[in-house]
């Protein structure tokens, strides 16, 4: 068994690898496009990409201790009862949470690209704050929702993916306030605030799948 948890955690680390180095290949490639809609406010690619590494370097430091932990294990001569049973419920939970929304959005903002990726969230947003942002890799299928008032910036969007469902696109941007999602977690998005260019920072993409507001359900 101490064997198997040892694979399973460097596979674990493996996938954790691809979807990070995923997640962050588009947003690094578009850094330089949207640098050219910024030229009056002299932002750089440097100052978005840079913003970037920062969480893909967490990204790297988390795959290297699942690897580490993950070779100990398959290494280890004897039986580490105590690491089979943490991961048999490591497994349990992330199951769980992965088929049902259980996990609110502020836990799920702590790492969205490792952790909670796949994680199923249910989301309450106030207002749509789309048109504040521009987002890296750009796409109109992509909306940015805004928790509530009074949060600070950071704290308060989310990008939501519609990924091609116009029809839930809709539900959503002509549906009454607030509106309800329920999607999943997958990775993040990179948002830089169109009036001050500088203010850059990440935030986590769900991928909707409902939509319910004061007007009706979609999806």
């Amino acid at each position: 068994m101490t064997k198997t948890a040892g694979v399973l955690y460097i596979v674990i680390a493996a996938v954790v690898l691809a979807l990070s180095i995923g997640n962050f290949a588009g947003q690094f490639a578009a850094a330089g496009d949207v640098v050219n809609q910024f030229k009056e406010q002299d932002l750089s690619t440097t100052d978005l990409r840079w913003s970037m590494g920062i969480q893909f370097l967490v990204d790297i430091v988390v795959v290297a201790a699942l690897a580490i932990v993950g070779w100990f294990l398959f290494g280890s001569e004897t039986e580490q009862y105590g690491y089979v049973i943490a991961t048999g419920l490591l497994l349990i939970g992330g199951v769980t949470i992965r088929l049902t929304p259980l996990v609110p959005i502020t836990a799920a903002r702590l790492s969205p690209t490792v952790f909670f990726y796949g994680t199923q969230v249910r989301v309450t947003f106030t207002a749509d704050d789309t048109r504040a942002y521009v987002t890296l890799p750009e796409s109109d299928q992509y909306l940015v929702g805004r928790l509530g008032e009074g949060l600070p910036e950071k704290q308060a969007a989310v990008l939501l993916d519609f990924h091609g469902d116009n029809q839930l696109k809709q539900a959503y941007w002509f549906g009454a306030w607030p509106a309800t999602v329920i999607g999943s977690v997958s990775g993040t998005r990179t948002l830089v605030n169109r009036m001050q260019a500088r203010n850059i920072f990440l935030v986590p993409r769900v991928k909707v799948y409902k939509v319910e507001t004061a007007a009706g359900v979609g999806g």
